[in-house]
């Protein structure tokens, strides 16, 4: 069984604890961003209703110019 002895080159700086610390904060932040994208894009319900309404205005248009 060998050992790695660890350089003080190899390491970053920070201690477990404040490494986790750091990647739990951005995990907040990437999943502000992704609630910000989904609350932002427009909901299957939203898209037909508008697209049926402007169909029954074309239809009515189309039946008028007749």
């Amino acid at each position: 069984m060998s050992t790695k002895q660890i350089n003080k080159d190899e390491l970053n700086g920070y201690t477990n604890k404040e490494m986790l610390g750091l990647i739990l904060q951005r995990l907040s932040e990437l999943e502000k961003k992704v609630d910000e994208m989904i609350d932002s894009k427009v909901s299957r319900y939203e898209f037909y209703s508008v697209l049926s309404a402007l169909i029954a205005v074309g239809a009515l248009v189309g039946y008028l110019t007749m």
